[in-house]
């Protein structure tokens, strides 16, 4: 009888491939906003993040002209019940990553799903058949379409806590869906979050000049009027500091270029700090504001548009109370210096100056543990996990 069942459900269960830079993407992306329709927790990005906006300057990640396509292969799929949307995923193939790592891997990406193993199964089969066919050997994620340690994995902790940018929410049956047929997990991230009027940061100050005036270095913010070249030198550190990182790529040029130009709108300057020791960049320690709290859904037609979102964002820029910790990174041989203490004592006493109330850390590897030493030091909450999963094909 439970067989029959399970043929009924399946034969009202169809799916559609749809491939990068398809006009039909559009269903694609709008599918979450029927899902959580309501939520008071999930914000979703602004379309022209995935599709673009030439108004805007914005490369979408979902138009083929994005950095990220030119060295990966990808597509998407919708699933539907009696003709009615219930689900959506993505594959990538980036081989960058699989040269790095010298490895056979087709990551899984933007997975959403009602609450119906046969939905998620019929998701998960597309994207296994068509790794195989590629020649992969195992899946991983949930990852975004990127290089960096953004959006990953899906969230198994924290589901109280309002979502912050560059992270994902999803509703606590995924972990179910995703274990029943048959994922393992692969790492865990955290997310750390703090009050800028944490008592143990102002103990940092005798620390941070101590530092300062020992090994002669120089704390900066962004320079705003030579941005890009800022942006290089970040990169370069990155690159440097986090290539032995697990998941993580060197990041080119041309990616971080388009992800800064992006954010150049609302950057604050003094959330992005940089050390340097004489003219070497040693270490950054990067916040932004985090414009979900201007990006909520209004839930009504005419407030939900991006246009609508986007003049929200910019009225709401300057007085957003929130910050996310984006980077945080110094060179390994000036490690264990005090180099980390004095760039966040930097950070969180312009944050406290500025209005800023509690910034949000992640993604955290769960293995990094001089990260989350520093945290723990500075009384920070563990209050999200991600969990990203691997596949044997």
């Amino acid at each position: 009888m439970l067989l029959q069942r399970k043929e009924l459900t399946d034969s009202l269960i169809s799916i559609k491939e749809i491939p990068l830079g398809h006009a039909n993407l559009k269903e694609f992306i709008r599918f979450p906003w029927r899902l959580y329709k309501g939520d008071p927790h999930w914000i979703p990005p602004l379309e022209s993040e995935l599709i673009g906006n030439r108004i805007l300057g914005m490369k979408g990640i979902m138009t083929p002209s994005h950095p990220y396509h030119r060295n990966s292969e990808t597509t998407h799929f919708v699933t539907y019940r009696e003709g009615i949307p219930a689900g959506r995923i993505a594959v990538a193939i980036n081989h960058r990553f699989n040269e790095h790592y010298n490895v056979q891997t087709a990551n899984l990406c933007f997975f959403e799903s009602v609450n119906d193993p046969c939905i998620a199964e019929t998701l998960f089969n597309a994207v296994c058949n068509w790794s195989r066919n590629k020649g992969m050997t195992t899946l991983q994620g949930p990852m975004s379409y990127s290089n960096a340690a953004f959006q990953r994995g899906i969230l198994i902790e924290g589901f109280q806590y309002p979502q912050t940018m560059e992270t994902y929410y999803n509703p606590p049956y995924y972990a179910e869906l995703f274990e029943h047929y048959g994922f393992e997990k692969a790492k865990d991230y955290y997310a750390y979050i703090t009050d800028t009027s944490n008592p143990s940061i102002p103990r940092l100050r005798k620390i941070a000049e101590y530092v300062i005036k020992r090994h002669d270095l120089f704390i900066r913010p962004i320079n705003t009027s030579d941005f890009l070249n800022d942006i290089r030198l970040i990169m370069q550190l990155i690159n440097e500091s986090f290539t032995k990182n697990w998941g993580v790529i060197p990041i080119t040029y041309e990616e971080i270029c388009t992800m800064a130009k992006s954010l150049q709108l609302i950057v604050d300057p003094g959330l992005i700090r940089l050390a340097f020791v004489g003219n070497r960049l040693v270490g950054v320690a990067g916040a932004i504001p985090d414009i979900n709290y201007a990006l909520k859904p209004g839930w009504k037609w005419y407030e939900d548009f991006d246009m609508v979102r986007m003049v929200k964002l910019l009225l709401k820029r300057k007085r957003i109370p929130y910050a996310k910790g984006l980077f945080f990174c110094i060179l390994p041989e000036f490690r264990n210096m005090g180099i980390d203490a004095s760039l966040i004592y930097k950070c969180a006493e312009y944050g406290l100056n500025h209005g800023y109330r509690q910034i949000e850390v992640s993604l955290v590897l769960e293995d990094n543990n001089p990260a989350m030493h520093i945290y723990n030091t500075l009384k920070g909450q563990k209050n999200k996990c991600w969990r990203v999963y691997k596949y044997h094909l």
